[in-house]
């Protein structure tokens, strides 16, 4: 049996992806009508990117073609962390 590679990798985004991501971020949030402020969404990235305190971000296919961003909560019914799927963008 031949197993092909996978068509669209996911990896974990890093500090170097920054600039891919602002380029996603900003056809996402257009196509559905929301303010897009590079300055703002690059701040907001950062911590990210950095370490996974907040949430991570994962970038969809290579070269990307989509991101998402998981944040965590903390839940008093579940009895602890939780994810949130905040964003997630593939380009049509």
């Amino acid at each position: 049996m031949h197993i092909s590679p996978d068509p669209h990798p996911v990896r974990r985004a890093v500090e170097s992806d920054v600039a891919r991501l602002l380029g996603l971020v900003e056809q996402f949030y257009r196509a559905d009508g929301h303010r897009f402020d590079e300055e703002h969404i690059g701040r907001a990235l950062t911590p990210l990117l950095h370490d996974d305190t907040h949430g991570q971000v994962w970038l969809i296919g290579e070269p990307p073609l989509g991101y998402a961003i998981v944040t965590w909560g903390y839940s008093l019914e579940s009895g602890g962390r939780e994810a949130l799927l905040d964003e997630i963008y593939l380009k049509a």
